[in-house]
């Protein structure tokens, strides 16, 4: 299957789905906080003075996603290209 994924290209299509969603995660948890604080900027309410910066939550739940595609992807990149062991042919003497 290693020597399939690799040769059709299929491993590299998935590592970069995967690279693609991590970023997809990282853009999201910068993105909350720079939103929130657009909102505070155009709203000037005196009801938003008590409310967090950003949503904690969602902030952790993105970068968690994020760091798990970037582990996956690793590990697949890591099996599919990491050296071969060249396998040592006895010559008959």
């Amino acid at each position: 299957m290693r020597v399939w994924l690799r040769d059709r290209h299929v491993g590299a299509v998935l590592i970069a789905f995967l690279l693609y969603n991590f970023v997809t995660g990282m853009v999201r948890a910068v993105e909350n906080p720079l939103l929130m604080w657009i909102q505070r900027w155009s709203q000037h309410s005196a009801l938003s003075a008590g409310q967090p910066w950003y949503n904690k939550g969602q902030v952790f739940g993105s970068l968690s996603d994020a760091i798990l595609f970037l582990i996956v992807s690793l590990l697949i990149a890591a099996w599919l290209y990491g050296g071969d062991k060249p396998t040592e042919t006895k010559a008959k003497a």
